[in-house]
């Protein structure tokens, strides 16, 4: 990508004792998302880019990585993943195999859990209403990256008419990435 943020999300599973209205304790699963994003470094001296402040912004407050060049720097978001494979008991990576593949096949040969994730109505429906039932019930959190909550405020979800959900954003600066 050359004007487009590549993240890495972790997400963690976290199951905690809540209280219901009527006063009964239950056991929840809560779901916590850590956030590393990127951006190709030229994409802040682009004229075209209309997000450079909030971009400077967060990179200066280290909730984004700027990799050098005119393109993600692909390597390094591969080294972080292989931190968290010696860091963490990662279950899965879940990646899309459009420009993914040597990628893929690298940490595959080392082992590493990858689940294919091809982005369409197909594949992300479920996960939209399930995210929706999360945020509403107060089951999904963030490490409070700005960026993340940035782009997630940017989601839109589009219905289908076979009640399917895919998300969209409103306006190309509107980042979703």
């Amino acid at each position: 990508s050359k004007t487009d943020i590549a993240a890495k999300m972790r997400v963690f599973k976290r199951l905690e004792h809540d209280v219901t209205k009527d006063g009964v304790e239950v056991e929840q699963v809560h779901y916590c998302l850590f956030a590393d994003c990127y951006l190709p470094e030229d994409a802040l001296q682009s004229t075209e880019n209309l997000n450079e402040q909030h971009y400077s912004e967060w990179s200066a407050l280290g909730h984004l990585t700027l990799t050098p060049g005119a393109s993600i720097d692909y390597a390094t978001i591969e080294d972080r993943l292989r931190e968290d494979l010696r860091r963490f008991k990662v279950h899965g990576i879940a990646y899309d195999p459009w420009n993914c593949e040597q990628l893929r096949q690298r940490l595959e040969a080392e082992g590493a859990p990858m689940v294919e994730n091809i982005m369409g109505v197909r594949t992300m429906s479920d996960p939209m209403k399930s995210s929706d039932a999360l945020i509403r019930s107060g089951l999904l959190n963030h490490d409070g990256n700005p960026a993340l909550a940035w782009m997630m405020s940017n989601v839109v979800g589009v219905l289908d008419h076979k009640g399917n959900v895919y998300p969209r954003k409103e306006k190309p600066e509107k980042k979703i990435d």
